[in-house]
């Protein structure tokens, strides 16, 4: 099962990756569905992220109540090798890399919706994962802005919870809460000021001032965004698709997957 999950999930990192400059004067093609790194023996991939051209995936399948590993490696798919770089980690659900490269990680502890989670490092030169800063949320998920400002969002049922944070570049330490009481979450994307977020059950929100607002009536487990479109995961109905953020025009782009868990969009460089 942990094999054929991750080949989903690559599929679905260079199809956006594929996806170009977002250009939409232009007729657009059929999407190039490809299988990277068939047969890699990958345990309940969770977190996903790709920066210059590679992709980092964590492996969670130890904190999902499998036996197997939580773990962090990184795919190049131009050379077709992965590379695992700790075998044991703390942070499995979601990953980042700044403009560094430095690696950044959260997750939540002691229950999947909570009030306890943790962001953390990759230190390279030691191969271990150092504590950044403890959260006052179930940690689910997490994003970083070009400038290296990292989002994070967590889920809890605690009427007043610190549902997403802000870690400002350069003082991580310091975290912003920005949002409260947004119950059971998922997942969480970001384009300028727009916040995207996915509950579970509840659809996908986003921010309009400080107000959320419904934008799509689909339970997903995982937001991507590009100018134009709001890529989405849909684990349980086994597919991938994309709404159009102006029209809200909703198209599947790949059925009769198993378990896609996470979807990431790249511009394509020039």
């Amino acid at each position: 099962m942990s094999k054929l999950c991750f080949a989903v999930l690559l599929v679905f990192v260079f199809l956006c990756l594929g996806c170009g400059k977002d250009d939409t004067e232009k007729p657009e093609e059929p999407p190039i569905i490809q299988t990277l790194c068939e047969g890699c023996p990958f345990e309940y991939p969770k977190g996903l992220w790709i920066m210059g051209g590679k992709v980092y995936i964590t492996e969670a399948s130890g904190r999902h109540g499998y036996g197997g590993k939580d773990a962090l490696s990184v795919y190049d798919p131009i050379k077709n090798t992965k590379t695992l770089l700790r075998d044991t980690l703390i942070c499995t659900e979601g990953v980042v890399v700044t403009n560094d490269t430095t690696i950044y990680l959260t997750s939540w502890l002691g229950n999947p919706v909570g009030d306890e989670g943790k962001v953390s490092f990759y230190n390279r030169a030691t191969h271990t994962e150092v504590d950044t800063v403890n959260l006052a949320i179930a940690s689910v998920d997490m994003f970083i802005e070009t400038n290296d400002d990292i989002y994070v969002i967590g889920s809890s049922e605690t009427q007043g919870a610190n549902s997403v944070y802000r870690l400002p570049a350069g003082e991580y330490a310091n975290p912003q809460v920005i949002h409260e009481s947004l119950g059971k979450t998922r997942s969480l994307t970001k384009s300028g000021n727009v916040l995207y977020y996915s509950e579970d059950g509840g659809g996908i929100k986003r921010f309009v001032g400080g107000t959320p607002e419904l934008f799509a009536d689909k339970d997903v487990a995982s937001l991507s965004v590009s100018s134009t479109y709001l890529f989405y995961a849909d684990l349980a109905g086994g597919k991938i698709g994309k709404i159009n953020i102006s029209t809200k025009a909703d198209e599947t782009i790949a059925t009769g997957l198993h378990s896609p868990i996470a979807v990431r969009w790249v511009e394509a460089e020039s």
